[in-house]
């Protein structure tokens, strides 16, 4: 669906579509239109495996987390 994040990765990222609303007619509306554009498709495929080749994935991801969990490990300074 459109909420904030996944929305705003969707399209961050091109890897997908976006529907408005979960309602079962809604989905099959935006699986359809992937299934139908045998070029779109593929696209989007290319874009989500990049996403989670260059950014999405945890080589990436740990350089910003690991100092984070250490931060928080150990605290330089005590309130």
């Amino acid at each position: 669906t459109d909420w904030p994040e996944l929305g705003r990765l969707t399209r961050l990222t091109n890897a997908g579509v976006t529907i408005p609303n979960l309602a079962p007619a809604t989905i099959a509306s935006g699986i359809l239109e992937v299934l139908s554009d045998d070029h779109r498709r593929a696209t989007l495929r290319a874009a989500g495996l990049h996403a989670a080749r260059t950014e999405y994935n945890w080589e990436h991801q740990s350089q910003t987390l690991l100092p984070t969990y250490q931060d928080l490990q150990n605290p330089k300074s005590k309130i």
